[in-house]
């Protein structure tokens, strides 16, 4: 439910919008507080759960989505909408990363932990795909309030398995938490998005503009600076000088900065420009998801042939491509031009994001300096190392490809 809340909402914006009387920039961060929040805290997240328990953890994370869903469902104003997905992103990294570190704990053998993180990945790809069909069904049925309330279920009955089925493991005496870096994370990201969503609004030059996007740079070089003098960072800094791990992420900054921003403005260019239904919108969108879940299995055996670098050249190419053709797009433009260039789109995203994500975690050293020993399962056995980060990492990259970034004004009608 972490990442279908990150495609189900989109068309839903303008009847949030409508209904809460709300600007752009309020729909905006209703967006980017969500994802802003979820990926400033995958790093830690990993660490808490090493420390307190990891299930303890992953089942305080799925209630807080839950009531945090709940409370956005039934939200009066824009403010609290958004408040409330800002908790729902604080709740959702320890859901993500709980999820995969309990994997790794459960299926100690090699072959069967590849198979069920390969079965919760093709879970979590076929919630981006069904999202927004499903919210578009539910806005134009029910309303959008219930996009939220969908959550409601599926958490009572994760928390419910989870407690019967889970056992509980940690190993405290070397959790690593980086409370400083942490802290300069969220200034860093939430400063630098303030930025570029009040840029939009009064331009690059206002004093809003000018003043968050200056605390974003200090804390830039702040973070920079603690992170290399910590004895046990949350960001090793090292891992930076392999330029496998450095180009895999900045590419994936690239792919989301460049594609996720389309997704709202796209949204609102169906359904207001265009006057299509959400359920329509959300039709439109599925061939663009259906193409990214197909072609990703496609990209992921081709970059373990290859090398992911590659692949990545090539979908980052048709991605481009097929953004390029969706700039051009007018008002009447028909669903025989829409559908194949966000099909393009789709295959290029699709053939990015796996490669991208395989180069950044087979950057990592079996054991990243300075971090604790493996932990250990109530069993006795040993855990690949360096778990908890390793999955906060391959989290946190496909992330960026798929989370929502700063948008400005929707196209005119």
């Amino acid at each position: 439910m972490v990442l279908l809340d990150v495609t189900i909402v989109m068309v839903a914006l303008p009847s949030i919008g409508a209904d809460l009387d709300a600007r752009t920039t309020g729909l905006q961060w209703m967006l980017d507080g969500y994802t802003l929040v979820l990926s400033a805290l995958l790093l830690g997240a990993g660490s808490l759960g090493d420390k307190f328990g990891r299930r303890r953890l992953y089942l305080i994370g799925l209630a807080g989505f839950t009531l945090a869903s709940i409370v956005c469902a039934a939200a009066p104003s824009i403010g609290v909408l958004v408040a409330a997905r800002a908790v729902q992103g604080a709740a959702g990294a320890l859901v993500l990363t709980g999820a995969l570190s309990l994997l790794v704990q459960a299926y100690p053998d090699p072959a069967k932990r590849a198979q069920m993180i390969g079965l919760n990945g093709a879970i979590g790809g076929s919630s981006i795909a069904l999202g927004p069909v499903l919210g578009g069904l539910l806005v134009d049925e029910v309303g959008w309030r219930a996009i939220f309330l969908i959550n409601v279920p599926i958490g009572v009955f994760a928390v419910w398995l989870i407690l019967r089925a889970i056992p509980e493991s940690s190993d405290p005496e070397h959790a690593n938490i980086d409370v400083p870096g942490q802290l300069l994370a969220l200034l860093l990201l939430g400063s630098l998005t303030y930025g570029l969503i009040t840029s939009g609004e009064h331009g690059w030059g206002s004093p809003r503009t000018v003043v968050s996007l200056g605390v974003a740079v200090a804390a830039l070089a702040t973070f920079l600076a603690v992170e290399a003098r910590a004895a046990r960072p949350m960001l090793p800094l090292g891992l930076f000088t392999d330029p496998r791990f450095s180009v895999a992420n900045l590419a994936a900054l690239v792919l989301g900065f460049g594609t996720s921003g389309m997704f709202v403005l796209l949204s609102l260019y169906l359904q207001q420009t265009q006057g299509r239904s959400a359920i329509a919108t959300g039709l439109l969108f599925l061939p663009l998801t259906i193409a990214i879940c197909l072609i990703s299995p496609f990209a992921g055996k081709r970059s373990g042939r290859r090398g992911p670098f590659p692949v990545m050249a090539i979908g980052y190419l048709v991605a481009a491509a097929g953004l390029f053709g969706i700039a051009l797009l007018d008002a009447h433009t028909g669903p025989a031009v829409f559908i194949p260039l966000t099909v393009l789109l789709g295959l290029g995203m699709g053939a990015s994001i796996t490669p991208t994500q395989a180069a950044a975690v087979t950057a990592l050293p079996r054991s990243v300096p300075d971090s604790p020993p493996r932990p250990r399962t109530p069993a006795g056995k040993s855990a690949p190392p360096s778990a908890s980060r390793s999955s906060a990492c391959s989290s946190s990259t496909p992330l960026l490809a798929t989370g929502s970034a700063p948008t400005h004004t929707p196209p005119a009608s």
